[in-house]
């Protein structure tokens, strides 16, 4: 009797024991996986959207991590099969041991009967009394026999049970973290596509202007072979040198106000933030003005002023109409 209780119980300590294993091994899982997602969230976060040469590093980076989790879920699905067969090789050693204690015990039955026969021979109310005795017995360690099977196929019941609650909670994490680094896909997809926008939108405008100033300068450059063209025909002609003085010759036009502003932005330049100076720039021009014309007065590269007023814009200071820029 004793043997079968420190048997159960022997069980039942290795049952959670090996609980404890499977808790802390998960335990341990979900540590490494929430660790490897913040350490995804932090790159994409840090990732710079300026030059394509960045978006290939993020794409190469992204496919690193994706092969990372893959592998960390192959890791974590053979640590299960693992279990598993820990598990399965645990209750065949029970069924073996159970086996083996079972072809004791009617080994003992068999002795315990010859015992029985002979010592009915040698006295009949001994052997009634004995076979009382061991009638009682025999029932007794039935009944504790079935006891214990029964504990003992609940017991793997439970194991079972456990096992396949472990192995859900791990498929369903492994879920979440596959949505969550797809949802991180898209938002960075999404700003690609609104950084590939700005861009085109930049490129046209500086062809706009290209364009505008190239005319501006073929027209200018006509002008001046005209008045050239003139002037040396009135030297040809004798009419003097006096009279040739009358003769202009047209001067690249200026805006006094860009000049003064761009004086005035030189002075302050190293004292008003960007964004401020941009946007007292803006406010002095309230017929609007486009990125292209604070380029050269402000004196930043057209790139960085169109991320400026775009910011401005979605701050709310102000307000933009085709191509242009407003003060509110």
């Amino acid at each position: 009797m004793d043997d079968y209780k420190s048997l159960a119980e022997d069980i039942v300590s290795m049952h959670h024991d090996r609980k404890d294993f499977v808790n802390n091994l998960m335990a341990e899982c979900k540590k490494e996986n929430v660790e490897r997602t913040a350490e995804v969230k932090e790159l994409i976060k840090n990732l710079s959207s300026e030059n394509q040469q960045v978006v290939a590093e993020t794409q190469k980076l992204l496919g690193e991590i994706a092969n990372e989790n893959a592998q960390l879920i192959a890791e974590c699905k053979n640590e299960d099969g693992e279990r598993a067969v820990e598990v399965s090789k645990l209750i065949s050693d029970f069924a073996k041991e159970n086996e083996e204690l079972k072809q004791e015990t009617q080994k003992l039955l068999g002795e315990i009967a010859n015992e029985n026969t002979q010592l009915i021979s040698e006295s009949q109310k001994e052997d009634r009394e004995r076979a009382v005795e061991v009638s009682k017995l025999i029932s007794d360690f039935a009944n504790e026999n079935e006891e214990l099977k029964a504990e003992t196929q609940k017991l793997l019941s439970d194991i079972a049970n456990e096992n396949a609650q472990l192995l859900a909670e791990c498929k369903n994490e492994d879920e979440e973290r596959a949505a969550e680094v797809s949802k991180l896909i898209s938002d960075f997809a999404n700003e690609n596509e609104e950084l590939k926008k700005e861009t085109r939108q930049l490129v046209s405008d500086i062809a706009e202007e290209n364009k505008q100033l190239i005319e501006g300068f073929a027209k200018e450059s006509q002008e001046r072979a005209a008045a050239w063209k003139e002037f040396l025909g009135i030297v040809q002609s004798g009419k003097g040198i006096k009279e040739a003085k009358k003769v202009e010759i047209p001067e690249k036009p200026y805006k006094e106000e860009e000049v003064k502003v761009e004086e005035e932005v030189k002075v302050e330049e190293k004292e008003v933030p960007l964004e401020d100076r941009v946007l007292e720039f803006i406010e002095r021009h309230p017929g609007g003005l486009r990125v292209g014309d604070m380029e050269e007065p402000l004196g930043v590269p057209r790139m960085r002023l169109g991320r400026i007023a775009k910011r401005l814009l979605n701050e709310g200071k102000v307000r933009k109409e085709e191509d242009l820029y407003f003060p509110l």
